[in-house]
């Protein structure tokens, strides 16, 4: 994948100059580990981006299939999201957009989802299917087969099927631990000869109160030292709920608001990166 990036690092060096360069040292930090392909946090919805994406333990919603697909064995109805960044850390080249819709069946909870980052000379796209369910009445697992392609302008096209392995745990009220393998058969990528990495991460949720949720993560890269992410959801009112997170990796901070409304919920999230511009993100979810 680095081979790749340095191949677009040369078509871009007649470029337009510094912007460019900026361009590839984001596409370096976020996008050169096949980052969509290994569950991309991007993808995850503004509520997910505003917790620090601590939330391999979240609470069930459309966004589990990015998350933990485990997660969405608890849901009682259907639900329906779409995500939309106008560029990571303020690059509109790298305009993230996502959805997902997850149904629940008496058998099983499934769904369908779609990522997509990039621009004219480098995209990265996941359609992925959802199944989740209850193992026991406490345990949920579930699964994501995605089909991750890659396209590169002058360079062609390659594409992977990869697999999202997920479980979720509630022993107590108001507990949750979650965990989850993403790309856990990490698959070759076209004839690049470079395996797709595994990214593993095991969280928890409490409800530290009535109103105030507490979110922890652990993450490891197959090829990185672990990322720790912590998350916290306030709701003063029924209808607003205020987040706030942290991921060590960076020294990344985030934050934003959700504002539900009968079946609807809108969530806006802004991180911001001690080096690079701010990342702005929305969400619109509806429930049936």
């Amino acid at each position: 994948m680095f081979s790749s990036l340095l191949k677009i690092e040369n078509s871009l060096r007649h470029g337009k100059g510094f912007r460019r360069l900026r361009i590839i040292v984001v596409l370096l930090l976020v996008c050169g580990s096949g980052a969509v392909a290994s569950g991309d946090p991007s993808s995850r919805g503004a509520r997910s981006l505003a917790l620090g994406f601590a939330t391999t333990a979240g609470e069930p919603d459309a966004w589990s299939a990015f998350s933990n697909p485990a997660l969405a064995g608890w849901m009682a109805a259907p639900e329906f999201g779409v995500f939309y960044s106008p560029g990571v850390f303020g690059l509109s080249e790298l305009a993230t957009g996502s959805g997902a819709v997850l149904y629940p069946f008496p058998f099983a909870v499934a769904g369908l989802s779609i990522s997509s980052r990039g621009f004219d000379l480098y995209r990265e796209t996941t359609v992925g299917v959802t199944l989740a369910g209850e193992i026991v009445e406490t345990i949920t697992g579930g699964v994501t087969l995605n089909y991750y392609g890659l396209a590169i302008e002058r360079y062609g096209n390659a594409g992977a099927i990869t697999l999202d392995v997920g479980l979720a745990f509630s022993p107590v009220r108001r507990l949750i631990v979650g965990g989850v393998v993403k790309t856990v058969n990490q698959p070759v990528l076209g004839e690049s000869g470079q395996r797709l990495p595994s990214v593993m991460a095991i969280g928890l949720s409490y409800g530290a109160h009535a109103s105030t949720t507490l979110y922890l993560d652990l993450e490891k890269d197959s090829r990185y030292p672990a990322t720790v992410r912590f998350g916290i959801e306030h709701r003063p009112l029924d209808v607003l709920s205020v987040r706030a997170g942290y991921q060590t990796a960076y020294g990344v901070f985030s934050g934003g608001v959700g504002i539900a409304q009968d079946a609807f919920t809108f969530d806006y999230a802004v991180q911001v990166h001690p080096v690079l511009s701010m990342t702005h993100g929305f969400s619109l979810t509806a429930r049936f």
